[in-house]
């Protein structure tokens, strides 16, 4: 190639071999509308303010020292954004093909498995929403040493059976029987039918 055509390739080479870099994340800033992160670039190089693009309806916030991809926008180094951050001291490893996990570094995670979804944390888990219903064509089970439920319990749907529980009195309005009595023993089970 003759240096006439070498001189106008170039600089057109040195912008395509700076398109795309690996970085070492050093700051990240969540108060901005788009997060901006600051990251060391080619090994010295200290770039800040880069935008960092999420995919919608998922965000976080790494720790200092993830690794980002930084791509620069037409090859020009002073529009860098990050595509991508990853901090492989707390992705979790071993998943099978198709399988997803939202997770963070304290070990929390939602693990969509190959054979049901598993949600793994040892904080309390809160949910809010002015109704909430749960459809299992098996059975739902719940352990715990304690369970404790606040409001009214319909069994069977709304104007479902009431229940009395150990202890509560109950009113006897006819018959021989007739009058106030507390219950001394009861079941195990509940039924709603």
């Amino acid at each position: 190639m003759d240096r006439l055509s070498q001189k106008f390739i170039a600089p057109i080479k040195r912008r395509v071999l700076q398109m795309v870099a690996l970085g070492r994340a050093t700051l990240f800033n969540d108060r901005v509308p788009v997060q901006s992160v600051q990251a060391v670039v080619h090994h010295s190089e200290l770039v800040g303010d880069m935008p960092r693009v999420q995919n919608y309806g998922m965000t976080s916030v790494p720790h200092p020292g993830a690794a980002c991809v930084v791509v620069a926008a037409g090859g020009s180094r002073t529009h860098n954004l990050i595509v991508a951050a990853d901090h492989p001291d707390h992705r979790p490893t071993g998943l099978k093909d198709g399988e997803v996990m939202v997770y963070d570094d304290q070990g929390q995670c939602v693990h969509l498995k190959r054979g049901g979804i598993e949600i793994t944390t040892s904080k309390p888990i809160t949910v809010n929403a002015s109704s909430i219903s749960m459809n299992a064509s098996e059975q739902i089970i719940m352990n715990a040493p304690s369970i404790e439920m606040k409001g009214d319990v319909q069994l069977g749907g709304t104007g479902g059976a009431r229940v009395a529980r150990l202890g509560d009195e109950v009113t006897v309005t006819a018959g021989s029987s007739a009058g106030v009595y507390k219950i001394t023993s009861a079941a195990s089970k509940v039924s709603a039918s």
